[in-house]
């Protein structure tokens, strides 16, 4: 009887066994037809080569691919922008020509038939005027020096905007960057997990690891695709905004060819702060604007001054014949026009508030930036100066004792996700410095230089 017990628990042991490889995918061999599976027979070297291909610590670039340069070159070109600036330093040209025109002479002609009281004689009479109204000097003048300062307010916007889209291009160069290092860093840590996948699936069939393993295993392919897929559509999106910004001049499948500066160039607060306050684009701008202003008080404040009108008159009558040179002058008794010049004022004394919030606002943003910056350079040297490394090891070590058999899949996972984590930080911090000294560019309105890789 004992041995019929032990006999049915064998069976039923190997059936539990069967029924649970098939659930989890695998086909128990026959052992009289198949070769013996061991770990030995997996080729070990690829699981190891694999895992540290994986450490490419968000290395990217392609060498036919395009600059940051090239981007920039194709942006100031071709960004659709620039047509709303071509056509305003059209407007301000069209102004200028206005304001240095005359005013126009006018001409008038009087006809009809006169007859004497009388009752007598008519006749035909006529009368013919000319006269041209002339402008003040200075009234003119001042026409034409509010007209010529839009040119100077149309020159500081479109440095503006060159300042912004710089920044602009160059944040969605990196931002493409980073999501095409994420998407490389899952292929990877794919690649790893099916090996690894194979690897329990081995030591299920041998006894030597519970089906739970391989489940784990599964698991960990299926969430690499997951986010090798994901990080894949967010670069495909991140490709579409920066090629929206050079004017859809991009290939359909281009390639970028610069990678994320490991060693950020050190910048101090206080020069970052003086060359923005210094030669901002935003403050040349309202400078510029403020000089218009100024020239729309001067032209509002010789706007009442009366015109001249100068002129000839010739008549002829039912007894008598004329011809006589008129002058005459507008009388300013009513109306001198202060309405104007308070509203002149009022947007004069606006533009000036304007400067003064300009450079509270980029003080603000040149020192959040800065931090910003700051920190994240922090961060990569964090991790250069041995976090890195630390995880590195943590990996091989795992994945030799779980060669060895002297521990489990669960710590070989927790070891490469560690590992995971660190190359993803690390990705992250390199992108949140080369977006973050786009964004100290664009808040000091001037180049910072970085050294390459």
């Amino acid at each position: 009887m004992k041995g019929f017990q032990v006999a049915t628990f064998r069976l039923t042991a190997y059936l539990v066994f069967t029924i649970t490889a098939l659930l989890c995918g695998n086909v128990v061999a026959e052992p009289a037809t198949t070769e013996t599976v061991s770990l030995d027979s997996l080729d070990s070297g690829a699981v190891e080569t694999a895992l540290r291909e994986s450490l490419y610590w968000g290395e990217v670039g392609s060498r036919s691919g395009y600059s940051i340069q090239n981007v920039l070159t194709m942006a100031m070109k071709a960004n659709p922008n620039w047509g709303t600036f071509a056509a305003n330093h059209a407007a301000a040209h069209g102004e200028l020509i206005a304001a240095c025109a005359w005013p126009n002479p006018e001409i008038e002609v009087e006809a009809g038939r006169e007859t004497a009281r009388d009752g007598g004689a008519s006749a035909g009479t006529y009368s013919l005027a000319f006269s041209q109204p002339i402008e003040m000097p200075g009234k003119r003048l001042a026409r034409q020096v509010e007209a010529q300062a839009g040119f100077a307010v149309i020159a500081g916007e479109a440095l503006e905007y060159e300042s912004l889209l710089r920044a602009d291009v160059v944040e969605a160069y990196w931002t493409v960057q980073y999501h095409d290092a994420l998407q490389r860093l899952w292929q990877t840590l794919l690649d790893v997990a099916t090996r690894l996948q194979d690897i329990a699936k081995t030591r299920v069939e041998l006894g030597e690891a519970g089906t739970i393993e391989q489940v784990n295993a599964n698991v960990e392919v299926l969430r690499a695709k997951r986010e090798r897929d994901a990080a894949r559509r967010r670069m495909l999106g991140a490709k579409a905004a920066l090629n929206a910004l050079v004017g859809g001049c991009l290939p359909g499948d281009f390639k970028l060819s610069q990678g994320f500066p490991d060693t950020p160039r050190a910048t101090e607060l206080r020069a970052s702060i003086a060359s923005a306050l210094s030669c901002h684009p935003r403050l040349q701008k309202l400078a510029a604007e403020l000089e218009q202003r100024y020239a729309t008080l001067d032209k509002e404040r010789t706007a009442w001054w009366p015109d001249l009108r100068l002129g000839a008159r010739k008549e002829h009558t039912l007894d008598s014949n004329s011809a006589a040179i008129t002058a005459g002058i507008e009388v300013p008794l009513f109306n001198r026009n202060q309405g104007g010049i308070a509203k002149a004022q009022a947007q004069a004394q606006k533009t000036y508030n304007d400067i003064s919030i300009a450079f509270n606002e980029i003080r603000r943003d040149v020192e959040v930036a800065y931090q910003t910056y700051q920190l994240a350079r922090e961060q990569i040297a964090t991790y250069n100066e041995g976090l890195k490394q630390a995880s590195e090891q943590a990996v091989s070590l795992a994945y030799i004792s779980y060669r060895a058999g002297a521990t489990g899949y669960l710590d070989v996972l927790t070891a490469r996700r560690l590992l995971q984590e660190t190359e993803q930080g690390y990705i992250q911090a390199l992108y949140d410095a080369a977006t973050a000294k786009a964004r100290l560019e664009k808040a000091t309105g001037t180049l910072i230089r970085s050294t390459k890789r």
